[in-house]
């Protein structure tokens, strides 16, 4: 395991001895010079989709909210450092042009849902800035406020879902956005 990998180890697994919540995103956030400067070093041409989006969107931003469990569990390197459980949950902020973490939360509540980063994201939201979010920021007080302050989304929708479609994107003129 290198450094900055066993840097990340050691904060998650100071997790689970109740570290500040501030302390955890500090030690994320100081992984984030070495990942940019890895990034540089091995440049890889964007999705097409996001070479797209970019013509419409300044800035294009993934948020995901995963457990610490869950974070581990997904990384073989860290499951070997890291024994007890851990509670907690960690929202991510990703740059999908750079793929890299723009902004990290985390709550030592073990129950915590992904709405409760809710705030944290509005602080961030721009006009002109696309906001993609998987099914546990679904939230239409939360995707109001989002719109209100300029920002757009995606999200899929939920299996019970009903909806309508007003007008498509594909219809539009070129210089106007839905």
């Amino acid at each position: 395991m290198d450094g900055s990998s066993e840097s990340l180890a050691t904060c998650i697994e100071q997790t689970a001895t109740h570290v500040s919540g501030r302390a955890v995103s500090k030690g994320m956030f100081s992984l984030l010079p070495e990942l940019r400067k890895r990034w540089q070093g091995r440049q890889r041409p964007l999705p097409e989709c996001i070479v797209c989006a970019q013509k419409n969107f300044p800035h294009i931003y993934a948020v995901d909210g995963s457990t610490l469990e869950g974070l581990v569990s997904q990384t073989e390197s860290f499951e070997r450092h890291i024994r007890g459980a851990l509670a907690g949950k960690i929202c991510t902020v990703i740059d999908l042009s750079t793929r890299l973490p723009e902004q990290i939360w985390y709550t030592s509540e073990a129950l915590a849902h992904d709405t409760g980063f809710e705030d944290q994201i509005l602080g961030m939201v721009k006009a002109g800035m696309l906001w993609i979010f998987d099914r546990g920021f679904y939230d239409f007080t939360f995707f109001d406020d989002l719109i209100d302050r300029g920002g757009q989304f995606i999200t899929r929708l939920k299996s019970n879902a009903v909806s309508m479609c007003k007008r498509s994107c594909a219809t539009l003129p070129k210089s106007t956005t839905a």
